[in-house]
């Protein structure tokens, strides 16, 4: 009897496996197209260029609010739209000396974001946000935006 039991048992759950227990899978969807809703970051020069400034007014306003989040928000967004300037300056075909132009000051952009985030203290509880520590950086991230609108404008007009 003990065999029979055995056999029985193998052949139920041999069923399972083939069969399976009833419930049907949903097919894998589809991933989702690459859109301005969807996606991480910039996909064109004017994009990044679009997003930094937006990201720097948020970041300014963050600080003027003294929201560490906002402000800590903002400056995550800065960075990685910073981050994709030498890939999208690549892709876009600038010549190398606006390439380089542009990833400078992309550099430019992420040493004073580094800055300004050693400011805050870190995240949580001790993190703080000055103004007249965003003031100090206010004027060069503004020239390193604006040189990365001016070598994204120079090549629209290029093409």
């Amino acid at each position: 009897m003990p065999g029979l039991r055995m056999a029985l048992s193998l052949v139920v759950v041999g069923c399972f496996l083939v069969v399976g227990c009833g419930k049907k899978e949903e097919p894998n969807p589809q991933p989702e197209e690459r859109t301005s809703e969807n996606r991480n970051g910039p996909s064109t020069l004017a994009e990044a260029v679009t997003a930094l400034k937006k990201q720097r007014d948020e970041l300014a306003s963050g600080y003027a609010a003294g929201d560490v989040k906002k402000a800590d928000t903002a400056l995550h967004g800065l960075l990685r739209s910073a981050k994709s300037i030498a890939d999208l300056g690549t892709q876009a075909k600038l010549d190398r000396y606006d390439l380089s132009d542009a990833t400078t000051a992309a550099d430019q952009i992420t040493e004073i974001l580094s800055t300004l985030h050693d400011s805050m203290g870190g995240h949580g509880a001790d993190a703080k946000v000055d103004a007249a520590d965003y003031d100090k950086e206010a004027d060069s991230l503004n020239d390193a935006i604006n040189n990365i609108e001016t070598i994204t404008l120079k090549a629209s007009a290029a093409e």
